[in-house]
């Protein structure tokens, strides 16, 4: 596999909002947004950040262009579910893989606690993570993911997601230089 210490575009479509409500991306995608001004991205060295409520939906869409990034070693951070909150994850208590399917499915439990307007939420939840192992034809590879509910097997305590829906992608593509 290609080492690539370069540019990278990360583009993360992560959800975390504190509403009870259907909670999706706006387009689960593996691709760059065409629309994304890359040069400026990289030069602004910060995340860009957009929400929205559309068609019942809330959605987020946040893309970065990092530089001198080891991509292989950013992706396998970006799976690394066990250590979130380790990494400061925000708004995060929990999180463990509960079950692996394969390489490329498992299954995650997590919890989260926050406040909205000095109101304390939790979110107790499984999600089941496809990972697109093999880099595609840009050299980028990404995860889908989506809420599922318990199964009888997992031995985690709870099951209470604060979302009726939630589900999100994220995409790892080495930029050429």
């Amino acid at each position: 596999m290609r080492r690539h210490a370069g540019p990278v575009l990360c583009w993360l479509c992560s959800l975390a909002l504190a509403l009870p409500c259907v909670a999706s991306a706006r387009e689960n995608r593996f691709a760059i947004d065409s629309t994304l001004p890359l040069a400026a991205l990289s030069q602004a060295e910060e995340t860009r950040v957009r929400s929205g409520y559309d068609h019942g939906r809330y959605w987020v869409d946040a893309s970065a262009v990092y530089s001198d990034v080891d991509a292989d070693r950013l992706f396998a951070a970006a799976l690394d579910y066990d250590r979130y909150v380790e990494f400061g994850m925000p708004h995060l208590a929990a999180s463990q893989v509960v079950e692996r399917t394969s390489p490329e499915q498992l299954y995650i439990w997590a919890s989260m606690d926050y406040a909205l307007g000095g109101i304390r939420m939790s979110s107790q939840y499984f999600i089941e993570v496809s990972i697109a192992v093999a880099p595609d034809a840009h050299g980028g590879r990404g995860t889908r993911w989506r809420v599922v509910p318990k199964r009888s097997h997992w031995s985690q305590p709870e099951h209470r997601p604060y979302f009726t829906r939630s589900d999100g992608t994220l995409y790892i593509q080495p930029l050429d230089q």
